[in-house]
């Protein structure tokens, strides 16, 4: 499912951006703190993921829960704010993580083994494209809606320039924003906050159109003994 791709980089990608601007710039070690749950729950579930898909050989039921609590986390980051907590921001990890390792063993399933190599290599073509996918989209949403809040949200117009044309990704820096003073400062902030905002909320359609094609996706049960050309031969004794 190609779509998994950009909603995992609008996920990882814009939460970064929006642990910085949501929580009114903090130093780096504290937007570092506060992604760093994030890691730490995504590993760990795929690795539960990759267990159970191991022990069950099914992987439909996997995907269905993986992108229902993906769909559920990217939509929960639209109404993030800077009072929000840290726990807040794990839910859509859990989702990747379900999701993250037992997608290409679900690609693989209906195909000779003679073709995972090729299978394999389609499959990271398919998400290398869906990351830059994954960064554009988004940020191209980020622009378009900056653009508009700047216009009606900032009054100097030095300021308003900085997060239009396009400048909006480049300005949303922890240096730029603490240079600037009240009221200007609280102004930025609030635009970057609803275009965020605009961002995560139109990301929903990634995950939730991944969830729906789960339904109809076909499962094959995985294979337990390997059946294939390559490998090493077995040497004979001669006696």
């Amino acid at each position: 499912m190609p779509s998994s791709c950009p909603c995992r980089i609008i996920g990882s990608s814009f939460n970064r951006l929006s642990t910085s601007k949501l929580s009114g710039c903090p130093p780096p070690t504290r937007a570092g703190e506060q992604i760093l749950p994030i890691t730490l729950i995504a590993v760990p579930r795929a690795a539960v993921g990759a267990v159970a898909l191991t022990k069950w050989g099914r992987y439909k039921l996997l995907h269905i829960i993986g992108f229902a609590l993906l769909t559920a986390g990217i939509g929960s980051f639209s109404v993030l704010s800077k009072n929000s907590s840290t726990a807040e921001w794990i839910l859509p990890s859990i989702g990747a993580g379900m999701v993250l390792d037992t997608l290409l063993p679900a690609f693989q399933a209906g195909i000779e083994e003679c073709d995972s190599a090729a299978a394999a290599a389609s499959w990271s073509f398919v998400r290398s494209f869906g990351n830059i996918l994954g960064v554009a989209i988004p940020g191209a949403i980020l622009n378009i809606y900056s653009s508009q809040y700047a216009t009606d949200l900032i009054a100097n117009p030095t300021v308003r320039s900085s997060l239009q044309n396009g400048d909006t990704y480049a300005s949303a820096t922890r240096n730029f924003v603490v240079t600037l003073p009240e009221p200007p400062q609280g102004q930025v902030i609030e635009v970057f906050t609803k275009a965020l905002a605009k961002v995560f909320l139109i990301g929903i359609v990634f995950p939730a159109l991944s969830f729906l094609l789960s339904f109809i996706e076909r499962e094959v049960k995985l294979r337990t003994v390997r059946e294939m050309e390559f490998g090493l031969e077995d040497k004979k004794e001669n006696i």
